[in-house]
């Protein structure tokens, strides 16, 4: 129960992360973050676009904000259940986390689907000279890290089967337990396959502008929302491995079943330590990286307008 705690606590601290500029409040709008994110899109914001550009901020926002709070409402029901199951294991603590961070990305995504707000709807539609992709909207390392996601899931899920059926002393809730890891790490591969989805319908919307700088602003948002599925991505997979490690790791720590097999266990925590190292490097260092383009898309307005 204690992990559980925890885990809600976590949960609940990042989901204003979801909102920072409007915080998911009616008209409420933070300043100082919006100022921030002009400049990091380096687009002029005139007085004109002002509005409609916050229209859309505001749908992704608040959308992400109620889907990911339901999402940690339903994790917690999910997690007390299998607390029961299992006899307090620790596994349960991760299912409050995972539909958090998954209702926040599906969130984000169904408010950047909603028609876009229009300054004059009878005013002549521009378009760019050619079709944009992804690739445009993101990056490589970050493409990269999505693509590692299942690996790296996959990886985590095997080392904690290995662990369960290595340990020397069973952990409680017997073949619960390895039917449990199953499940959640197929589950996992199912929320990947769905966010990878909404990734490539996101792109498909149509454009509606009647001024470039419109437009740009348009592929500036729809970076924002592209770039939350893939971190709800990211996210999940991060947030998967340690919890299958971290799990896996409380059952060579107890000293009845260290007792039982000090070298054995000692090197199946090592094994866990290691692969969780490497999963997480393998998904964090890219996507970092890739984070340090604020607004990928600008590269198809290079010299169009004067930075913000």
């Amino acid at each position: 129960m204690q992990a559980i705690i925890w885990f809600v606590v976590f949960g609940a601290a990042i989901l204003p992360s979801a909102a920072p500029i409007t915080r998911g409040r009616g008209q409420h709008v933070d300043e100082k973050q919006l100022a921030r994110y002009v400049r990091s899109r380096r687009l002029p914001l005139p007085d004109e676009l002002r509005q409609p550009v916050l229209q859309r901020i505001r749908r992704r926002e608040r959308a992400a904000m109620w889907w990911g709070s339901a999402g940690l409402a339903v994790g917690l029901v999910a997690a007390l259940i299998v607390e029961g199951v299992t006899d307090g294991d620790g596994l349960s603590g991760l299912l409050v986390c995972l539909p958090a961070a998954f209702g926040m990305g599906l969130g984000g995504f169904f408010g950047a689907r909603r028609p876009d707000p229009m300054l004059r709807p009878d005013a002549p539609r521009v378009a760019r000279p050619r079709a944009t992709d992804l690739a445009d909207y993101s990056t490589a390392p970050e493409g990269l890290a999505v693509r590692l996601v299942p690996v790296t899931v996959l990886a985590a899920a095997l080392v904690a089967l290995l662990v369960w059926v290595m340990v020397p002393l069973r952990p409680p809730g017997g073949v619960a337990v390895p039917v449990l890891i199953g499940l959640a790490t197929a589950g996992v591969l199912v929320l990947w396959w769905l966010l990878l989805r909404a990734e490539r319908r996101l792109i498909d919307l149509p454009q509606h502008a009647h001024s470039d700088l419109e437009l740009a602003w348009d592929d500036a948002t729809r970076v924002d929302a592209v770039r939350g599925v893939r971190d709800t991505s990211v996210a999940v997979g991060v947030l998967t491995t340690f919890g299958l490690l971290v799990v896996a790791g409380t059952w060579v720590i107890n000293p009845e079943v260290r007792a039982q097999g000090m070298d054995l266990t000692m090197w199946l925590g090592f094994l866990a330590f290691g692969v969780g190292v490497v999963c997480w490097a393998a998904l964090l260092v890219p996507w970092g990286i890739g984070r340090q383009r604020p607004n990928p898309v600008l590269g198809l307005w290079a010299g169009r307008f004067q930075e913000a």
